[in-house]
């Protein structure tokens, strides 16, 4: 019994992707609970500062960069700040803290199941692992996403809001995600599609070559056939 095999069209991509990006949001959790803590901490970062925000003085012009005011509150999360204007539009209610972590998870998973799907729809005809693709693709979604596209909308601070660390600890939960969502796509993409072959020499339907080896003629027979044939 043969197994068909599915082609490696946009709608197989597009899928694959998002079911391996279940992976990949395995891996950013990982990297949040066991490497950012060490990134966070460093080896010589100084102690927070005490100081008020009247010894600090103004903050710096790109701590918000928002192009629509600031819509998230405190420390509140991207996801969990989308999640609650969403709550807030649809039934007029705040939701409460335990809402609010259900409405983070959400949104946190649907965003990153559908960038899967499109990592799989642009890189559905690479191959396994593709680390590097994967890891270019999340870069971009730090990059043009997290760093710039969420601080515009005013769900998290700009650029100069947060330290050093903080962005290093973003730019890493990403590349594991894009790694993780890379390895597991490809390798269901290997195994569940058909593999690009060279065609090879076209083989007439019935072809024996015993038996046509047996009819063909013998030298005698082909001389007679062919006059000219061995003079």
């Amino acid at each position: 019994m043969t197994t068909r095999r599915l082609s490696r069209g946009p709608m197989t991509g597009l899928f694959l992707g998002s079911a391996g990006a279940v992976a990949g949001l395995v891996a950013m959790r990982l990297y949040w609970d066991y490497a950012a803590p060490i990134v966070k901490r460093g080896p010589t970062s100084p102690p927070p500062s005490r100081k008020t925000q009247a010894e600090q003085g103004p903050g710096h012009p790109l701590d918000d960069i928002s192009l629509v005011g600031t819509r998230h509150q405190g420390d509140e999360s991207s996801t969990s700040a989308l999640g609650r204007i969403g709550f807030e539009q649809i039934t007029g209610r705040t939701p409460d803290d335990r809402t609010k972590t259900r409405l983070s998870f959400g949104v946190h998973w649907g965003y990153g199941i559908l960038m899967g799907g499109v990592y799989g729809l642009i890189r559905r005809r690479a191959s396994f692992p593709d680390l590097v693709g994967g890891l270019l693709f999340s870069g971009g979604l730090w990059l043009f996403g997290d760093e710039l596209m969420v601080p515009l909308l005013g769900l998290q601070g700009g650029p100069t809001a947060a330290g050093p660390a903080a962005h290093a600890n973003r730019l890493g939960a990403h590349l594991a995600y894009g790694a993780a969502t890379a390895a597991a796509t490809q390798a269901m993409l290997a195994g569940l599609t058909r593999s690009p072959r060279t065609p090879g020499p076209t083989v007439p339907i019935g072809y024996d070559p015993i038996r046509d080896w047996r009819r063909s003629p013998s030298p005698r027979e082909a001389r007679r056939n062919h006059p000219r044939v061995g003079r």
